[in-house]
């Protein structure tokens, strides 16, 4: 089966799930998943199948994209000898904060709405709108990190590499994007941003140019001012923004808690944790890994315990380690110590590592930019409420199915970064966005719900929906259903509802049980404005 970009834009922008398999495109002909490129029968893409499912389920699908389509998430149809890069939305990492969604393109960056478990877009700010982009055509994917504030949703700091540097945008009207300061002639390859001493501070690993510091808030008070310091010639245009290097060492990867960062050295070798109490004058508490690369590093707080995981390169086997760091809180440690746990985690590519919250339950996720090669796993999601016991709730071949070098995936995957939002974990993986909801049956709770009905309808019309429960007994009229503002017909506290929708849209029907703990069912319905009302 051939498809090829020429349909009416209406009509691309509509497939998801209907269209056939890669598998059934590949069983109707020869496909070709040698090397790396593009191949025919690996688009458009399609949610894992339920016989993969277990501790996750994708939640929905996806909308194909072309040339101008606002807010798809799938550009496995990129043609490269065709189209540009900048023309689809490729999607290089996440963070989450007060149930939204804030996504670095690797042109621009998107801001969501996860109030409800299926987001809704509110607006994308253009890579046009940096006073300084990209000096080098070839880079393909220049923007690489996004972040905000802990509990901080109306400023984000962004990181870009082939000299873009550190970008803070302000998203106070969140509908209306502002970017107010560029420090450019940087190679950006991730950033952490914290408020410290009642103000806004972004970090930004700038690889050979070390770890260093700007206060967003003072940003905040610009509009699309830009400067270059500390670089030689340059001269402040935006005083009192860039404060400085923290440390004399290289750094490539970032994150923090509390009054903490930690700065991971990459293929520089090493991992310095800093205390930024008084972000005037950086204390360092830790120093150590100096005889291996670090790459993805997470730095977390649980009780009164502090938690560093480190992914590291030993020879050719890349390790998660996960360490009790609580000494940095009272002075400065003498090491690390030995690792809480260490497993092998091998992704095949860089190591990235994610840390947020379930409802509560820790979790690190395992990412990497290997887009080429297939397997059943290549990225994990690890329930860390024991640090010295990880448990990866990904089901077995689950994260296989999209990988490109496999016989089901899809063109240009790479799971770069991840975050929950309550049950929901939001996927930015290269060429597509996804999100998957955590069951329960692996990784704590014991207990799901599996929500059964159509994936399409009319406005106007009633459809019926079903739930069902493992690993509990069900209150036979404890059920507690949400609609997305359907209209339900009759009971609402059995296993089984009609509902009718006024107005079209994808709406996520959810249901709980009382005696089923956290567990929820979930079922997005695409409804279309065509039926009678």
């Amino acid at each position: 089966m051939t498809r090829t970009l020429v349909l009416p834009l209406a009509l691309i922008a509509l497939l998801s799930l209907t269209l056939s398999s890669p598998g059934e495109l590949a069983a109707a002909g020869t496909c070709d998943r040698s090397g790396c490129g593009r191949a025919e029968c690996a688009m458009p893409a399609a949610p894992a199948p339920s016989d993969r499912w277990g501790g996750l389920r994708p939640v929905g699908g996806y909308t194909f994209c072309a040339p101008g389509t606002a807010f798809c998430t799938d550009s496995t149809a990129f043609i490269e000898s065709q189209q540009a890069y900048w023309s689809f939305p490729w999607f290089m990492s996440i963070d989450t904060e007060n149930q939204y969604l804030f996504i670095a393109l690797a042109h621009g960056l998107q801001v969501w709405d996860a109030h409800s478990a299926i987001p809704q877009p509110i607006s994308q700010l253009s890579f046009a709108i940096f006073p300084v982009w990209s000096v080098n055509p070839e880079v393909k994917w220049p923007l690489q990190d996004v972040d905000a504030p802990a509990n901080v949703d109306d400023e984000v700091a962004l990181a870009g590499i082939s000299g873009i540097g550190i970008a803070i945008v302000d998203l106070t009207d969140k509908t209306s994007p502002k970017l107010v300061y560029q420090n450019y002639g940087k190679e950006g390859n991730q950033v952490y941003a914290a408020t410290l001493a009642g103000r806004r501070y972004a970090f930004l690993a700038a690889g050979g140019a070390g770890l260093l510091a700007y206060d967003m808030t003072q940003a905040k008070l610009y509009n699309g001012c830009s400067e270059d310091v500390p670089n030689n010639g340059s001269s402040v245009q935006c005083p009192g923004v860039y404060k400085g290097q923290i440390g004399t060492r290289l750094s490539s990867f970032v994150d923090g808690v509390d009054t903490f960062v930690a700065s991971g050295g990459g293929s520089s070798w090493g991992v310095e944790i800093w205390d930024l109490a008084n972000p005037a004058s950086p204390q360092r508490r830790l120093l150590a890994l100096n005889d291996r690369p670090v790459y993805g590093v997470a730095l977390w707080k649980q009780g009164a315990t502090y938690y560093l995981a480190a992914r590291t390169v030993d020879g050719s086997a890349h390790h998660l380690s996960i360490y009790d760091v609580s000494c940095i809180a009272s002075a400065s440690c003498s090491g690390l110590g030995a690792p809480l746990s260490t497993g092998v985690y091998d992704g095949q590519g860089t190591d990235y590592l994610d840390f947020s919250r379930s409802n509560g339950t820790p979790f690190l996720y395992l990412g990497t930019d290997n887009r080429c090669v297939g397997g059943t796993q290549h990225e994990w999601l690890l329930d860390v409420s024991n640090p010295a016991a990880p448990q990866d709730i990904s089901p077995f071949n689950y994260w296989g199915w999209y990988y490109r070098g496999g016989p089901t995936g899809f063109n240009l995957v790479a799971p770069r970064s991840g975050k929950f939002v309550g049950d929901i974990f939001y996927r930015a993986a290269l060429s597509i966005f996804d999100w998957h909801q955590r069951t329960g049956t692996t990784g704590g709770g014991g207990s799901a719900i599996d929500v059964a009905g159509p994936d399409s309808g009319l406005t106007g019309a009633p459809y019926t929906f079903t739930a069902t429960a493992t690993g509990c007994t069900p209150s036979p009229g404890g059920w507690t259903w949400s609609t997305g503002g359907g209209a339900i017909a009759g009971s609402a506290t059995g296993p089984q509802v009609s509902v009718t929708w006024t107005d079209p849209g994808t709406k996520p029907v959810s249901a709980t049980n009382a005696a089923c703990g956290s567990a929820v069912g979930l079922k997005p319905v695409t409804i279309s404005g065509t039926g009678t009302l």
